[in-house]
């Protein structure tokens, strides 16, 4: 069975694609994880770590944007990596990009509630990022692990020297975000809020917050009490007990692909185009034009004069410009006005 959707997945502060590692196993064959590798982590150690949120979304986004225009998409993020998720939506969308099928969410308030010392669930030491270094009193590990429970891959003071840092990025970008988005601006797909029961980064209220940005919000809630390690914590629940929610995925992705919306139909007017694959010129234009067989880029704005639709077939449109021909409508993504 070929793919039929991939999931672009990010993951929590501090963590790397490795955080996902064993799903793809565990699903079915239609769907594919794309895990994410953040800069100045594990395989891109050597890179800098980014600076920004929009920094960090904007290199992902121009990273990804191939794989998901040719394929249909979730977007997961896990904590941080929700917020991540959510601002991939917003770029996505700034770019004229392909729409997810869905946006996931895990473990995280919504985005109009980030400020931290109003919002966060830790009303002991909302901000960590500047602690003092060391385990001692109000420093930044023993806050760590009060929040995060005591993990004993992180017993040694050199490890704890070794990952500091790029926590403390992490928790920056974390305890400095601001939404792009405003909470009135609602997606045209549907939102999932998930969480493990227990988990006191985030109340539910907050959780069900997420429903401004759509009209088609759900919540899921995972029991993982029993599967977790003694010294960890509900909050990971998707690296160190994940197997109810891969096995809830894999047929929530199947089911979004099999319900995905139709595109609306091609009449004429003035459209861009928003995914390369198929955007061909077939007839009508000029053999010497660079655009004879290649694809029409992202963006490119497009005039339709006609569209021919097919039963059981990808309706074709003639367009007279940037060029005179035929091209294939599901290529066509916005009406301009």
């Amino acid at each position: 069975m070929h793919v039929k959707v991939r999931v672009l997945a990010i993951p929590q502060a501090g963590m790397g694609a490795w955080a996902f590692h064993g799903w793809q196993e565990k699903l079915p064959k239609s769907v594919e994880m794309l895990p994410v590798e953040l800069p100045g982590r594990n395989s891109r150690m050597l890179e800098d770590k980014g600076q920004s949120m929009a920094e960090l979304v904007g290199d992902l986004v121009t990273a990804v944007m191939p794989a998901l225009e040719s394929k249909p998409f979730v977007v997961l993020g896990h904590s941080l990596g929700a917020w991540m998720a959510f601002e991939v939506c917003n770029e996505i969308e700034r770019r004229r990009g392909p729409k997810p099928l869905c946006l996931i969410v895990s473990g995280c308030r919504a985005p109009q509630l980030h400020e931290p010392l109003e919002h966060d669930a830790d009303r002991v030491m909302p901000c960590l990022h500047d602690l003092p270094k060391g385990s001692g009193p109000g420093s930044f590990w023993e806050h760590f692990d009060r929040r995060y429970g005591k993990n004993p891959d992180l017993a040694s003071d050199g490890v704890k020297d070794y990952v500091e840092p790029l926590l403390r990025s992490d928790f920056k970008i974390l305890e400095t975000y601001a939404p792009t988005r405003g909470a009135a601006e609602k997606f045209p797909f549907p939102v999932l809020g998930c969480g493990a029961r227990g988990d006191n980064r985030f109340t539910p209220e907050q959780l069900t917050a997420w429903s401004v940005y759509t009209d088609t919000f759900a919540e899921r809630w995972f029991d993982t009490a029993a599967t977790m390690p003694k010294w960890s914590t509900p909050h990971r629940y998707l690296v160190d007990s994940p197997d109810a929610f891969v096995a809830f995925l894999g047929p929530k992705c199947e089911d979004l692909f099999k319900n995905k919306p139709k595109p609306p139909p091609i009449r004429p007017g003035a459209y861009a185009v928003a995914n390369k694959k198929g955007a061909l010129v077939r007839a009508e234009c000029d053999l010497a034009s660079a655009q004879v067989g290649d694809l029409l880029p992202v963006g490119t704005r497009v005039t339709v004069e006609e569209a021919v639709h097919v039963p059981n077939a990808k309706p074709r449109a003639r367009i007279s410009a940037p060029v005179a021909g035929w091209l294939s409508c599901h290529v066509i993504a916005q009406l301009l006005g």
